[in-house]
């Protein structure tokens, strides 16, 4: 999914419809669940070459920013409505 982001972005700065909102919040929701993934994971059987809580802080982070995105951003109706305008 990480790869695909960048392409993501790019369609989201030049693009707008209601498809490309839609892969916004998939994309988005689906990181998520892979940092929880990530979580529950490092916390089942935690690495012992690293502290962790720089691992537990560093995914906690990154899953607290998708959530951010997901609910701040994404679903605002100001920016439902720039993505529901036809791209020309």
């Amino acid at each position: 999914m990480g790869l695909l982001d960048p392409f993501i972005a790019y369609l989201a700065y030049t693009k707008t419809g209601l498809r490309l909102w839609g892969a916004l919040i998939t994309c988005n929701c689906i990181d998520a669940f892979d940092y929880a993934n990530g979580l529950l994971t490092e916390y089942l059987s935690h690495q012992i070459s690293n502290p962790p809580e720089m691992i537990f802080g560093a995914i906690a982070l990154f899953f607290c920013v998708q959530l951010v995105d997901i609910y701040l951003l994404l679903f605002k109706k100001n920016v439902i409505n720039h993505f529901s305008k036809v791209s020309s």
